[in-house]
């Protein structure tokens, strides 16, 4: 069924969907979420019901439209004269004309805006000569857009360039372009060093992809350097990442048995009714090939064969291939078996997982702990699941997560002492779900939010005086916060941040300039290193609708559009709480207010008042249910009766709120609910309102 159907009144929002598995239209499955990769954020106009809820009929009129947006305070960095001629210079080089944007710069007194277009100009396309680049290249390592001018300069290499030169810049700047590549392995070659430039020219042909063009120009210089087993590594990758057109560019290079396993994989993914005259073709001893049986598990279970699925999945090789992706069929097969109340079945496909490292590690045994621990009544299997999670993982949310349920593992096996111990190892975590849910296990039960880092004067006055703080200054006053040059240097100032005084100057060089969602951007990258800004991370709006609470809006807010206010999704959702203008329009309707898409953007007060009505009209519906409310408003409610019906209900004493959001098949919607419902919490600390009780909030 598409996605866009049966969701009712789905406010859908998928922008970050790591789990699940990809279908090749897009759709949902079985219950999980199928989306082609391209998708970046997919929201899905709702349907309201002919009335809205009693919430929203006799409050949300009372969010002030006056809303108070951050903007720059700069004093006048640059003067009148100079702001004028640069924003015709920058005008100017948006449009292309880059000789009238150097001419117009070089009228100016200020040099530091000067800087930045002739940095554009680099990074174009003959914009300039190599020395050039390169030079800019070595002089400014903490600008943006690094990749990009190593590009240009490879691109500029001029043929006779000393070849001392070029294995020096390659020493220090591995090529990253084809262009890059010939020349360095040129150069290796040319210069008597062709044993280092073979492992380089066979890597280069496994692991990348070229045009038609660029392949044969590749095989023409350095087809004498490549082996079978690489031309067989090269095909194995684009057949696993189900590149069909470069398979069949190398056909010639293998003989009429391995083509007929070619064959079979392509028919297999492209289901082109082949298939299994193609797989009955396969020579026999390529038929325990691990692509092949992976191809295989996969057409049947898109066939809805689940069983013949779990025949091979069962009995792959220890030798997988590609791991992750048997992984994900393992997960999908899984979480249908727990779908059907078959959680043997479930826990023997996850145990398996195969993961070394990485997400996939961390989500599979997070579930085979949760299957033990919630369904098998297997709490010391359990334990040892969430303590290879807790090792395995660094980021505070997963922490918090292994932790917790560390703790409730050790409860479950009688031994309490430990199972505090785990959970003051997660209480620390203040701003995450399972932190949250840790501290109410503790004594006084009291969320602790982390305090700021201390930033002293020196640290202060040091970060002002960088070059790339400066140009951000700069910039946002002659272009205004938005520009995307703003948002490039931002970013770097953040990832090149180090100390916990650099986060903090970064967050608050985000909000000076206007941009509350890179500030939040900081604050999560911050926080990947155990760095907490609450203030930065957790901004807060002007507008105070009286229904539904001002903390959950706020969480609803962070998580749908990190407070940027003119954001327009690839599917048209505007605006704070990315509302599509269909839906806006019927609300607006409603409301008795008039309405303009281009408000949704301009107007962030009328945005979060026609999504806090949407958001009350969900509570009223779920009889004040927070979870299911904020689960109806990222999958939409039918979704979450849906999951009632296979789940239970968690509003009854009977279902454990926590264990029916883990179960929620889809991984964003689980995510999603978590990450609101512990910015619900940051949020009443911040606005001062209401008690900080995950474990009420979850009851509601």
């Amino acid at each position: 069924m598409p996605l866009h159907e049966g969701l009712e009144g789905g406010l859908v929002h998928f922008p970050a969907l790591e789990g699940g598995q990809e279908s090749d239209d897009g759709t949902v499955e079985h219950g999980c979420l199928l989306r082609r990769t391209a998708w970046k954020k997919e929201l899905r106009t709702l349907d309201l019901p002919a009335a809205l809820g009693k919430s929203a009929r006799t409050a949300l009129l009372a969010v002030s439209l006056a809303f108070s947006i951050p903007v720059a305070a700069f004093a006048g960095a640059l003067g009148p004269q100079d702001l004028a001629l640069y924003r015709q210079a920058f005008k100017a080089a948006d449009n292309e004309r880059y000789d009238e944007a150097q001419q117009l710069a070089s009228q100016a007194q200020d040099r530091l805006p000067a800087k930045v277009i002739r940095w554009m100009v680099l990074a174009t396309p003959g914009g300039g000569g190599f020395a050039d680049i390169a030079a800019f290249i070595r002089e400014n390592p903490d600008w943006p857009n690094q990749a990009q001018l190593r590009r240009q300069a490879e691109k500029a290499m001029p043929i006779g360039l000393d070849p001392t030169e070029v294995l020096e810049w390659f020493r220090q700047f591995p090529p990253l372009s084809n262009d890059g590549f010939l020349m360095h392995a040129d150069t290796l070659i040319g210069t008597g060093s062709a044993e280092r430039a073979t492992p380089l020219i066979r890597s280069r042909w496994v692991e990348s992809n070229f045009t038609a063009d660029e392949e044969v120009n590749f095989l023409v210089r350095y087809r004498s350097y490549l082996r079978p087993q690489d031309h067989k590594a090269r095909i194995d990758r684009l057949l696993w990442e189900r590149q069909e057109a470069p398979v069949r560019r190398m056909l010639p290079f293998f003989d009429d048995a391995y083509d007929t396993l070619i064959e079979a994989r392509i028919a297999l993914d492209t289901d082109n009714g082949n298939a299994d005259a193609a797989v009955a073709r396969v020579a026999p001893s390529l038929r325990n090939d691990p692509g092949l049986l992976f191809d295989r598990a996969r057409w049947r279970r898109r066939k809805g064969d689940d069983a013949g699925a779990l025949e091979i999945i069962t009995q792959a090789p220890a030798e997988m291939g590609r791991p992750q992706s048997w992984w994900s069929e393992r997960h999908l097969l899984a979480r249908r078996a727990i779908e059907r109340g078959d959680y043997n079945l479930a826990y023997r496909l996850v145990k398996a997982h195969g993961q070394k490292d990485g997400s996939g590690l961390a989500e599979a045994e997070f579930l085979a702990g949760f299957l033990a621990l919630r369904f098998l009544d297997q709490p010391s299997e359990a334990f040892n699941h969430f303590n290879k999670l807790y090792r395995s993982v660094t980021a505070p949310i997963s922490k918090a997560r292994g932790a917790y349920w560390c703790g409730r593992a050790a409860e479950a096996l009688g031994q309490t002492a430990q199972a505090t111990e785990w959970y003051a190892k997660a209480a620390p975590y203040g701003t995450t779900f399972y932190g949250q849910l840790s501290a109410r296990h503790l004594a006084g039960g009291k969320v602790t939010l982390p305090s700021p880092p201390v930033v002293s004067n020196a640290a202060s006055t040091a970060f002002d005086r960088r070059e790339v703080v400066r140009v951000t200054r700069l910039l946002a006053e002659i272009e205004g916060g938005d520009d995307e040059r703003v948002t490039a240097f931002l970013r770097r100032i953040s990832l090149d941040s180090k100390e916990p005084a650099d986060y903090t100057l970064a967050a608050r060089l985000a909000s000076e300039v206007g941009r509350r969602d890179l500030s939040v951007a900081a604050a999560k990258d911050a926080a990947q290193n155990d760095v907490f800004l609450v203030e930065a991370g957790y901004p807060m709006i002007d507008a105070r609708p009286s229904a539904p609470e001002l903390a959950l809006v706020h969480g609803i807010i962070r998580q749908e559009s990190t407070f940027n206010t003119r954001i327009v999704s690839s599917a048209g959702a505007r605006g704070l709480m990315q509302l599509m203008p269909a839906t806006a329009q019927t609300v607006a309707g409603k409301l008795g207010l008039k309405h303009t898409n281009a408000r949704l953007t301009s107007d962030p007060g009328y945005n979060v008042t026609l999504g806090s009505a949407y958001l009350s009209e969900l509570i009223d519906r779920f009889n004040g249910s927070y979870v299911m409310a904020i689960a109806g408003y990222n999958a939409g409610p039918g979704r979450v009766r849906q999951w009632i019906q296979t789940y239970g209900d968690p509003r009854t004493e009977a279902i454990d709120v926590v264990d029916w959001i883990e179960l929620i098949p889809i991984y964003e919607t689980r995510n999603y609910v978590q990450r609101v419902m512990e910015a619900v919490i940051v949020y009443r600390a911040r606005l001062g309102a209401g008690e900080l009780n995950l474990d009420r909030d979850l009851r509601r």
